[in-house]
């Protein structure tokens, strides 16, 4: 628990923007992994495998609620923006917060899997249940999306990645 806690709570806090929620979730997903131990198999990865349980645990509440109210994407852009001494970074971080936030939760999912957490595609594929090529596609589709979002931060039309 003390490896992969607050990763795992962090997680389930950006997937359902509820703080209580996210603190329910983190919690039994460790209930399930003590419970299901059993089924954990030895040479993979046992990130992945707890990522599997917190993943499917997040399906289930996304299915049974209509929205998560506690944890707005502003909320998120002000707690970020705090953070942040500079005005402009500020606004960077408000922007990119909100503009994650509006990704399909597909997306949202494997981008932050893989850049917060560090994921493998594989260890996605398999905390997510998609094969590795569709992980690499919807990952592809977030940065898109995002770099659309994001274009006026750098100047450059999307698609321009200012490399010659």
């Amino acid at each position: 628990m003390r490896r992969y806690g607050r990763s795992l709570h962090a997680h389930a806090l950006r997937m359902s923007r509820d703080a209580h929620a996210a603190e329910d979730l983190a919690q039994e997903a460790w209930v399930r992994a003590f419970r299901f131990l059993g089924g954990y198999r030895p040479g993979t990865s046992f990130r992945a495998w707890l990522f599997t349980i917190l993943t499917n645990l997040l399906r289930d509440h996304a299915r049974r609620a209509a929205r998560a109210p506690a944890l707005e994407p502003e909320a998120v852009a002000a707690a970020a923006a705090r953070a942040l001494p500079d005005a402009s970074a500020r606004e960077l971080a408000a922007a990119t917060e909100r503009a994650i936030a509006e990704l399909p939760a597909e997306q949202r999912e494997v981008l932050l899997l893989r850049t917060v957490e560090g994921l493998s595609h594989d260890e996605i594929a398999q905390a997510t249940g998609a094969n590795a090529a569709t992980v690499r596609w919807r990952l592809f589709r977030a940065r898109e999306r995002l770099a659309q979002r994001l274009e006026g931060w750098t100047g450059q039309p999307a698609g321009e990645g200012g490399a010659s």
